[in-house]
């Protein structure tokens, strides 16, 4: 039996959220830095974590410990990562033609349906990366976009080579096992 919460407690929990947010106001938007990659996007995503959160404070449960309300941050903040990506991957993309970088990607040489196909395939799977856990999304998109060595990355991450191999292996499972659930869903 759970006890209901009294105001005095949610205000508790608030002003925990309200001193992390102080003490490491960057640390949301960095969290979803590496899987949206646009800093603004950023910024707007870290907002609608905390207004979700707050909005939903009635829902928290346990005590005011900080590691317990971070980790319930980072649930939200998944949410609202999640959220997105399902919303970009359904959004109809538009090209400018005229944009010297969209111009260079364009193979006159290939089939309009391959472009196409290569831009759908494209888009997919950056909502399948974004659906990764976040240390193997971040190791995924760092050696396979970024084309990082594993050095590099490791460096940047703070771990061993070992380490971003075994997470870039299971990355690459995760993605086949997913590609494999959307090509066939039966």
């Amino acid at each position: 039996m759970t006890l209901a919460r009294t105001p005095r407690e949610h205000g508790v929990h608030r002003d925990l959220i309200e001193r992390m947010v102080t003490e490491q106001p960057d640390r949301l938007r960095n969290k979803m830095l590496p899987r949206v990659r646009d800093r603004a996007l950023a910024e707007d995503l870290s907002q609608e974590t905390l207004m979700r959160a707050l909005q939903s404070l009635a829902t928290l449960r346990g005590p005011a410990v900080e590691a317990l309300v971070c980790g319930w941050l980072d649930t939200i903040a998944t949410n609202v990562l999640r959220a997105h990506a399902r919303s970009v991957a359904r959004r109809p993309q538009s090209v400018d033609l005229d944009d010297p970088s969209t111009t260079a990607l364009i193979d006159p040489s290939s089939p309009v349906d391959q472009r196409l196909l290569d831009h759908e395939t494209s888009v997919a799977l950056a909502a399948l990366v974004s659906e990764l856990p976040e240390s193997l999304a971040q190791v995924f998109v760092a050696r396979v976009v970024d084309e990082q060595s594993t050095a590099q990355i490791a460096a940047a991450l703070g771990v061993s080579r070992e380490v971003v191999r075994a997470r870039l292996h299971r990355a690459r499972v995760a993605l086949r096992q997913r590609i494999d659930l959307v090509s066939d869903p039966a």
